[in-house]
C-alpha cells in the first residue's frame, strides 16, 4: 500500500482553537503538527464568525475567558459538533463544562483531544 493511497483511508479531524495565550496556541501548533487532527487557531473572536464557518470544524475549542461570549452561548446550544473549553474548573464561581482542564498534559494532546472528541460524540 503506498503512503498516498494511506492517507485517503486516514480520517483528519478538524479542531478550531481559539485561545489568547500565544503560548499555549504555539503547543498546540507544534504537538499536532503531524497528527490526527488539522488545526485552525484564532487569538480572538473577532474573526470567528466566518472563518468558524469556512474551517467546517469538527470540534471547537475556545479558552475560558470566552466562555461568557455571546456567540460562544449561542453555539453552545446549536452546535451539531463538540464545543469545549480549554481552563480552570470555574470562573467567577460558575462551573465551566464541558472542560479540558489546565494545566495540560501536551505531550498527550492527541489522545487527549481524540478523548474528549468521543465523549461529546456519545
Amino acid at each position: 500500500m503506498s503512503s498516498s493511497t494511506h492517507h485517503n483511508v486516514f480520517t483528519m479531524k478538524k479542531l478550531f482553537y481559539v485561545e489568547s495565550d500565544q503560548v499555549l496556541r504555539k503547543s498546540f501548533e507544534l504537538r499536532l503538527k503531524e497528527s490526527s487532527w488539522e488545526l485552525y487557531t484564532l487569538e480572538n473572536m473577532e474573526e470567528f464568525s466566518f472563518r468558524f464557518e469556512d474551517f467546517q470544524a469538527s470540534m471547537l475549542l475556545l479558552s475560558d475567558n470566552f466562555y461568557r461570549d455571546e456567540q460562544v452561548q449561542k453555539l453552545l446550544s446549536t452546535s451539531q459538533i463538540p464545543v469545549g473549553f480549554v481552563g480552570f474548573e470555574k470562573i467567577n464561581n460558575e462551573e465551566v463544562k464541558p472542560l479540558l482542564k489546565k494545566p495540560i498534559d501536551i505531550m498527550n494532546l492527541e489522545t487527549l483531544l481524540d478523548n474528549f472528541y468521543e465523549e461529546f460524540k456519545k
